[in-house]
């Protein structure tokens, strides 16, 4: 923001962002005409005393700095939100204006371009609801940089290459690689039949934690005429009637998915749900078109 020092009776472009920045937030009322006259240096006043500065209605470097920084930080705020592409200038701009009241409009909030109490509510919750997506996003990526450092082992030895992927869920609340290996095994298979199982934060797998099952150089056993072809990657969970798989069990899938396809260069379109091949309800309420998006 501009540093020309302002008072009663200035007219410049500092006097309509710095009325800007005022307005936004919330010293009213006041009127972005670009004069500074008695109403701007009453708001000034209101916010040298609320910030503990020299209360004398003129716009100094410190005041400057002040209100500078509240702007920077609603630009930093708008910013994470996806809704300012411009520059932590910390400058009052009709360009910031438009952008807050396309978020109030986005919220279905009051649209009045001010950053009242609805407004600092909202803009907080949805921060912190990014703070968790990030957390969880990091917390993925690294489970499946563990998981597809094992495979590379296994991958490596014998350079089989895949061509899709079958998404499942298990049908059971509760599982994890070594429940499924056990049920597997007493079917008489030589193995668990999925390559990879992704966790609901039951039987000590973490929720959205992936576990490698069957070698990936083996053909899997999880999809009649499927299996030489297709990783079998199982969610643990019982999703139909209604129930629903964790964001932290999709984000994994969608991770982890996306890791193989560009590891074996196979098409989304080859990312079928186990409904696809077979008469079954698996993989339940799993949005396995939505997955194929995401890639």
């Amino acid at each position: 923001m501009a540093e020309t020092t302002l008072r009663r009776g200035s007219r410049m472009a500092g006097v309509s962002r710095l009325q800007g920045a005022l307005r936004m937030a919330a010293y009213l009322p006041i009127t972005v005409d670009g004069v500074f006259g008695p109403v701007t240096e009453s708001r000034v006043r209101e916010f040298q005393r609320i910030n503990r500065l020299k209360v004398d209605g003129v716009v100094g470097k410190n005041t400057w700095s002040a209100l500078s920084a509240w702007v920077r930080d609603r630009q930093a705020d708008l910013k994470a939100l996806g809704m300012w592409s411009g520059t932590l200038s910390g400058s009052w701009s009709r360009e910031l204006d438009s952008a807050l009241r396309a978020y109030q409009r986005k919220r279905r909030l009051g649209v009045d371009g001010i950053w009242g109490p609805q407004t600092r509510r909202a803009v907080l919750a949805d921060r912190a609801v990014i703070k968790r997506e990030s957390v969880l996003v990091n917390r993925v990526v690294s489970t499946v940089s563990r998981f597809l450092d094992a495979a590379r082992r296994v991958v490596g030895s014998h350079g089989r290459r895949w061509y899709g992927v079958v998404v499942h869920h298990s049908a059971t609340q509760v599982g994890n690689v070594d429940i499924f290996r056990r049920a597997h095994l007493a079917r008489g298979w030589r193995d668990i039949g999925y390559h990879a199982v992704i966790g609901n934060g039951t039987a000590g797998l973490g929720d959205g934690e992936i576990a490698l099952g069957r070698s990936l150089g083996l053909s899997g056993a999880h999809c009649p005429g499927q299996n030489t072809r297709k990783i079998g990657i199982c969610l643990v969970g019982d999703f139909t009637g209604g129930r629903v798989p964790s964001a932290a069990q999709l984000k994994a899938l969608t991770v982890l998915t996306k890791a193989f396809k560009e590891k074996h260069g196979f098409s989304a379109a080859t990312v079928t749900a186990h409904r696809d091949h077979v008469p079954t309800a698996c993989p339940g309420s799993i949005d396995v078109a939505a997955l194929r998006r995401a890639l």
